[in-house]
């Protein structure tokens, strides 16, 4: 099969070790509705609606009713468990702080992925994490900082590390992934700490992100940092774990790894299986 030996010529010749910090893909939480794409007048108008909706549950200028449901008090009592939130003694107001949180996001995706009216995002996004406490919209915060924008104030991987951190805690695996991407190669004011980012990574892979289980198996594979010795054994099973989530480049390594026995038993069956899915992945398994 030609696709097949494509794989595996390869695979003999190199590893894939992934993207850098600066280019690092991972998805936002997105609003997903087909009426909003379409171009028409009843597109146009659905829109329109929708902005004013958003707007209006949001209270972005209604500086009072805004700070009425601050997002602290929400995060410390949804912190706790399901049946805490559900318990009738909620006060009622942190659920409607809750919906506001998430309308106040939605807005600024609208903005970002149907209006594509960036810059007013951007701030949006930046009020619902700093004064509601959102995390994804500080995860979608860090995103931009890690773009050179000039509304931004250009590319600011430090701003982006502490808004990643941030939507980290609060299990956001992206951001976790993201964090550790940077911290690995370090920064003006962040110094390079591999192990952290290793941690970051791992807390990715165990949400299954498959971006963190590929970044931590590369630790492993390349053996490149001192505080990370080369362990063949652990960047396989990442690397596997990583294919199994959908991850192109996790299935490339873990059939390299078992077609040449490079620190594992070589096992073809295996260096088939791992290359199939990879072809798969790519579309041009037949």
């Amino acid at each position: 099969m030609a696709g097949m030996r494509s794989i595996e010529s390869m695979s003999k010749s190199l590893w894939w070790l992934g993207a850098s910090a600066s280019t690092a893909a991972c998805g936002t939480h997105t609003m997903r509705c087909h009426a909003m794409s379409v171009e028409d007048e009843a597109g146009k108008e659905f829109k329109a609606n929708l902005q004013s909706l958003l707007k209006e549950e949001c209270f972005v200028d209604n500086k009072p009713r805004y700070d009425k449901y601050s997002g602290i008090q929400a995060l410390q009592l949804l912190s706790d468990e399901v049946e805490s939130y559900l318990a009738a003694s909620m006060d009622k107001s942190i659920v409607k702080s809750r919906v506001i949180m998430i309308t106040c996001h939605q807005l600024a995706e609208l903005y970002q992925n149907f209006e594509k009216q960036e810059e007013k995002a951007f701030h949006q996004f930046k009020k619902t994490c700093l004064e509601m406490c959102y995390m994804p919209s500080c995860f979608a915060l860090g995103m931009y900082y890690m773009q050179k924008r000039e509304f931004t104030g250009g590319k600011d991987p430090d701003k982006a590390l502490k808004y990643f951190l941030m939507a980290c805690e609060a299990n956001i695996s992206g951001a976790c992934n993201n964090a550790g991407l940077i911290l690995q190669h370090g920064t003006e004011k962040s110094p390079k700490d591999v192990k952290r980012a290793e941690a970051l990574f791992e807390k990715a892979c165990k949400d299954d992100f498959a971006n963190g289980c590929f970044n931590q198996s590369i630790l492993y594979l390349t053996g490149r940092e001192k505080e990370i010795p080369r362990d063949m054994e652990k960047a396989v099973e990442l690397g596997v774990k990583s294919c199994n989530l959908g991850h192109l480049w996790g299935c490339m390594n873990a059939s390299k790894a078992y077609k040449t026995g490079d620190g594992i038993e070589a096992d073809q069956e295996k260096a088939k299986k791992f290359s199939d899915i990879a072809l798969e992945l790519m579309g041009t398994k037949k």
